[in-house]
């Protein structure tokens, strides 16, 4: 998610996405949880491959439903959003920019790759996977302190919404730095990661800048609260701290928090998602054309909304991509046997990315009809 403060479009508006104790636990404050047993648990190695193994069933049900539901939102009357006068000229280039112009070049690059036998190429496009998904991360911890801030009618002051976004960017620059010092053996399906050499220097200073960013949002905060008596979504304002803190900067605390990070994350999204589809569909509800429909209510359709979430999660993360690396030849020795696997991971993972950037938009309709209804 981006941000999405739509104060001068909400009228009335929910003051949760769901209820306060769901928003904690789905929002950010479920993850503190998870995260402090496990670091109470002090898991040994037999933990971590059983928690690795766990994850990827978790993924199934949680973390590829929730990149599935991406497509089907973006892509649901694609063609009608691009033609659409009514909408921004900016938005709607922004969306042929995702839907077309990216996926294009993602795949181009990795075709290119393939091609010419370039193990190291497609090292690069893992390290540029998680140089997008920490923007992603930060970006959606950033949105949701928005949004659960226009709910409850508790805004931040300019100021300190722009500190809290570039305290976001340096905590996500500093992160990707550290990666590239630390851990070039990462590997992904059997393709490793190609780091970038990068001196103290850089890394020092990138984590000097975060830490000043970091004292400043929280001076922010506490003379907003203290002197001007500003009070706070507290959901999204943890939201925020654990995407930015606890998924992206500190995560690598810990090895195991690297394999249970993702899914707290898809949950967080999954909560906002549908939210929006279920506001959607209440909507749709009340047209005539949808009254007359038999079996084919809010509850049907999001229902349908939720199994395709799962079928084209499994299609995209699974069947497809193993179907093609057992029917179609390539280079074993240079790529291993997990070949269009990593592929359609890193491409989903990416594509996936630039796609959120858009629907989320403060700019785009849908964000403002559906997700404060």
């Amino acid at each position: 998610m981006t941000d999405t403060s739509l104060s001068a479009t909400m009228g009335r508006t929910r003051a949760h996405l769901f209820s306060p104790t769901v928003d904690f636990l789905c929002l950010g404050g479920g993850g503190i949880v998870v995260m402090a047993a496990i670091a109470l648990m002090l898991p040994g190695a037999a933990d971590i491959a059983t928690v690795a193994a766990v994850s990827l069933v978790v993924a199934n049900f949680v973390n590829h439903p929730h990149f599935a539901h991406s497509y089907q939102i973006f892509y649901r009357g694609f063609g009608r959003r691009l033609c659409d006068s009514s909408l921004p000229t900016v938005l709607r280039l922004r969306y042929g920019f995702a839907g077309i112009v990216v996926p294009i070049l993602i795949a181009a690059y990795m075709a290119a790759t393939i091609l010419s036998g370039d193990a190291l190429a497609l090292g690069y496009a893992l390290n540029f996977m998680g140089f997008v998904v920490g923007w992603h991360y930060v970006k959606q911890g950033f949105g949701i302190a928005m949004v659960d801030a226009a709910m409850a009618r508790r805004y931040y002051a300019p100021g300190t919404r722009r500190a809290m976004l570039v305290n976001g960017y340096a905590g996500w620059i500093y992160a990707w730095l550290a990666v590239n010092r630390a851990v070039a053996a990462h590997d992904l399906w059997g393709i490793k990661n190609a780091a970038f050499a990068l001196g103290d220097t850089v890394a020092v200073v990138a984590g000097a800048i975060f830490a000043a960013t970091s004292a400043f949002v929280l001076l922010r905060l506490a003379g907003d609260r203290w002197r001007h008596g500003r009070h706070f979504a507290v959901n999204g304002l943890i939201a925020y701290f654990v995407s930015l803190y606890a998924w992206v900067v500190f995560v690598r605390i810990d090895p195991i928090f690297i394999y249970v990070v993702p899914a707290m994350h898809s949950l967080q999204y999954l909560t906002v998602v549908w939210r929006f589809e279920a506001n959607r569909e209440r909507a749709k509800a009340g047209t005539a054309a949808q009254r007359q429909a038999p079996g084919n209510g809010p509850r049907a359709r999001l229902a349908a909304f939720g199994f395709m979430g799962l079928v084209l999660g499994a299609v995209g993360f699974w069947v497809l991509p193993l179907t093609l690396d057992m029917a179609v030849p390539y280079d074993h020795a240079i790529f291993g046997t997990h070949l269009f696997l990593f592929a359609f991971w890193i491409f989903i993972n990416v594509h996936h990315y630039f796609m959120d950037n858009v629907i989320w938009r403060r700019e785009n309709p849908e964000a403002k009809a559906f997700l404060f209804s």
